[in-house]
């Protein structure tokens, strides 16, 4: 009985060990997760932002863009020859081939706002990235092991995320801001009516500053899309700090 119950211990621990191991090899693919436990409550999809606020407190970082989405309504004329598009912008019309054979009826606007919060929970758990739409929590997303404290030796890395350069370094002493819009257009036909859409999906350019101590040079960081893509060490130098 001694013998059979070593066994099972043995067989317990060789479990654990490889379960521990799969984690580590495989952790990064497992990225979402269904709902996030705080002060033994839990947060899940659906859940109002105020709401995540109240049981997970303040996150460390918040990232936030618009979506937009555009719909123009056609409706086919009866005498295209005479009919031509009215009441619209010529920036708002589609250059399709049959398009003038079409009378506009109405446009929709609708604006889809997006946060983005990080946790840092410490340097013991994963740092969990959660997006809301218009308010409600969609997404819940692991990423890596977090910090305990800010890392004064900076050391920035091509490809990290803004949230990750501001939990690791601290924050940055400005920053500049620049949103342009990627459109894409799509047409679709029912019946006598043609639907235009235009769904505008935002490009974000940040340009954020950070303070070396004195007799170094200002570091500028240039991020695209939340991901730093580059480096410029600017012909200022910073200033003491306490």
């Amino acid at each position: 009985h001694r013998r059979s119950f070593m066994n099972v211990i043995s067989s317990v621990i060789k479990l654990y060990f490889f379960l521990i191991i799969m984690v580590k090899i495989f952790g990064s693919s497992i990225a979402y997760a269904d709902a996030l436990s705080c002060k033994d409550r839990l947060v899940s999809s659906g859940d109002l932002i105020r709401e995540v606020e109240g049981i997970c407190g303040a996150p460390s970082f918040v990232d936030s863009f618009q979506e937009k989405n555009v719909v123009m309504t056609y409706k086919k004329s009866a005498n295209p020859a005479d009919d031509r598009i009215k009441n619209v912008k010529k920036s708002d019309r589609n250059q399709g081939q049959d398009i003038d054979d079409y009378e506009f009826i109405d446009k929709t606007v609708s604006t889809n706002n997006i946060e983005v919060w990080t946790y840092n929970f410490g340097s013991s758990s994963f740092i969990k990235v959660l997006t809301f739409e218009n308010g409600r929590l969609e997404t819940i997303k692991e990423g890596d092991y977090g910090f305990d404290k800010i890392n004064k030796n900076l050391n920035f890395e091509l490809g990290d995320s803004k949230a990750t350069v501001w939990m690791e370094y601290g924050p940055t002493i400005d920053v500049q801001k620049n949103v342009s819009y990627n459109d894409n257009v799509t047409r679709r036909k029912d019946g006598d009516y043609l639907y235009v859409e235009k769904y505008s999906k935002p490009i974000v350019e940040e340009k954020w500053i950070y303070d070396l101590g004195p007799d170094k040079y200002l570091q500028q960081l240039i991020f695209k899309n939340n991901r730093l893509i580059h480096i410029n060490s600017l012909k200022i130098k910073g200033k003491s700090k306490e």
